[in-house]
C-alpha cells in the first residue's frame, strides 16, 4: 500500500491534535495557521510579552511544514543586480544577507537554544543545472552575489558533480557547503513546544471567525 503521508512521520514525528482549551475572551494577536511561519511568529511575539493565540483548522503543522524536504539553506529569486537596481546597494545587501546567511544562522541557533531533536545534519547542498547554457549565467549570478554577501558557494563542472551526487543527469551546478537537512516534522514539533513555553496558546482543529474577536 502506498503511504499517503511522508515516511518521516513514522519516525515519531506525526503531527498530533492539540488539547482543546477555553479560548481567551481577549488577546493581543491572533495567528491563523500553526505551520512554521505562524509558530515562529508566535514564539517571537510571546517572548516580547505579547499575548498570542495560534489557531489552525487541522493539527498544527499538518500541511507543508511537516511534509517538505527538510532542506536548511537560503536563496533568492530576483537576481542580485535586479535587487540592486530596484532597491539600491545597501538594501540589496541586507535582503541577500537575510536570505542567505541570517536564515541559516536563525535555524541553527533555534535548534541549539531550544534543544530541538530534529536530526540536523550539515549535509551541504548541490543545485544541479539541466543545460550547459545555464552554467555561464549561474556563474555570473554567483559572482555578483559574492560581491554583496559573504556567502560560501562555488560552481562545479559536470565531471566534478560526481563528488556531490551519483548522477550525470545535470551539466554541473552550484555547491553550498553550509546548507543542511532536518526532519521537518520534528523541527515543527520542537518549534511548537518552544512557542508554548514562551507563552503562546496554540490550538488545532479550530476555525477562525473574525466576529469572535471583533474588528
Amino acid at each position: 500500500m502506498i503511504k499517503q503521508y511522508p515516511y518521516w512521520w513514522d519516525l515519531n514525528a506525526r503531527p498530533e491534535p492539540t488539547d482543546q482549551v477555553d479560548l481567551p475572551g481577549e488577546i493581543d494577536v491572533i495567528v491563523v495557521g500553526a505551520g512554521l511561519t505562524g509558530l515562529s511568529a508566535a514564539r517571537t511575539l510571546s517572548r516580547q510579552g505579547v499575548g498570542v493565540l495560534v489557531i489552525d483548522s487541522g493539527e498544527p503543522g499538518i500541511g507543508a511544514s511537516t511534509r517538505n524536504g527538510g532542506m536548511v539553506g537560503g536563496g533568492h529569486i530576483i537576481s542580485a543586480n535586479g535587487l540592486t537596481e530596484r532597491y539600491g546597494t545597501d538594501l540589496a545587501k541586507r535582503l541577500l544577507k537575510e536570505a542567505h546567511l541570517d536564515s541559516i544562522a536563525f535555524v541553527r541557533a533555534l535548534i541549539a537554544e531550544e534543544s530541538i531533536d530534529c536530526d540536523f545534519q550539515n549535509t551541504g547542498r548541490f543545485r544541479g543545472l539541466w543545460r550547459s547554457r545555464e552554467l555561464a549565467p549561474a556563474a555570473k549570478e554567483l559572482e555578483q552575489l559574492k560581491k554583496l554577501v559573504d556567502i560560501e558557494a562555488h560552481m562545479i563542472s559536470r565531471q566534478e558533480q560526481y563528488n556531490e551526487v551519483a548522477t550525470d543527469l545535470y551539466q554541473g551546478g552550484v555547491v553550498y557547503p553550509r546548507h543542511g537537512a532536518i526532519n521537518p516534522a520534528r523541527f515543527t514539533r520542537g518549534l511548537l513546544q518552544s512557542a508554548r513555553r514562551s507563552g503562546a496558546i496554540i490550538q488545532g482543529n479550530t476555525s477562525y471567525v473574525a466576529s469572535t474577536y471583533g474588528d
